[in-house]
């Protein structure tokens, strides 16, 4: 194998500490293969040497950060803009006094609904815990010098499962003045998959959001603005791919 020589190390780095997860998402591997995921056995002090000059450090991947005991291990005291994307269900204890000890500068919450009952639905998480967290991090952040860090976001991925609720994110999100960034499940996937939420066993057949979808996916999004709008934000944004129309972090 040929090598290649670099003039100078990598600025963006995005290393995934575990791919265990708490969570089996109704849209993700965790859901239809549960079993078989692990912590990295990378040395930490590996990747803090590899990450020590990064402008911008990730570290997730297909699991949930905060499930491995010594993440925090893997963060050089050199790297700037390190943060990660959680599900926010272990955001609390020791973990969210880490989130400030070592500078975490952003966190993505991915929360893929807006009513306890399409979170029961898609994600089958506690949705009372969630908010608990979310809000004693904000609220531990608001005490803070810099009371704007972590840069926290919500995430959603927009599905027929969970379409209904998009306004109430967008709701949520607006009383505690967090962005959200609205998102599409990746092309050429069935996601087909048994699923039990709690109240029985449904078959998730989420194949792309189809034209027929559009009217009503377009009036919650619509929903949605006209809630920030009312509450003077301008807090949601749209990423990636919709109907064949590619989005960029952009302004709903």
């Amino acid at each position: 194998m040929e090598l290649t020589d670099i003039a100078e190390p990598p600025t963006q780095i995005a290393f995934a500490v575990t791919d265990i997860c708490n969570l089996g998402c109704v849209q993700c591997s965790h859901s239809y293969q549960p079993t078989g995921y692990r912590h990295s056995s990378v040395s930490p002090e590996v990747i803090r040497a590899i990450a020590a000059h990064a402008t911008r450090f990730s570290l997730h991947g297909n699991g949930e950060v905060l499930t491995h005991p010594h993440w925090p291990d893997y963060i050089p005291e050199t790297a700037k803009n390190v943060g990660f994307s959680s599900n926010g269900l272990l955001l609390k204890g020791r973990s969210l006094d880490l989130i400030f000890e070592k500078k975490i500068g952003w966190l993505s919450i991915s929360i893929d609904a807006g009513t306890p009952e399409a979170y029961a639905k898609v994600r089958g998480g506690d949705w009372k815990l969630l908010w608990e967290n979310i809000d004693g991090l904000l609220a531990r952040r608001s005490q803070q010098p810099e009371p704007c860090v972590p840069y926290m976001m919500f995430t959603m991925c927009v599905m027929r499962a969970n379409m209904a609720s998009v306004p109430g994110l967008a709701k949520l999100a607006v009383e505690r003045n967090v962005i959200v960034c609205f998102h599409h499940l990746n092309h050429g996937l069935t996601y087909s998959t048994p699923w039990n939420d709690g109240n029985g066993t449904f078959v998730y057949n989420e194949q792309e959001i189809g034209e027929a979808n559009l009217p009503f996916h377009d009036a919650m999004m619509l929903e949605a603005k006209t809630i920030a709008a009312a509450a003077k934000r301008n807090n949601l944004y749209l990423n990636g791919r919709f109907f064949g129309r590619q989005y960029n972090n952009e302004p709903l």
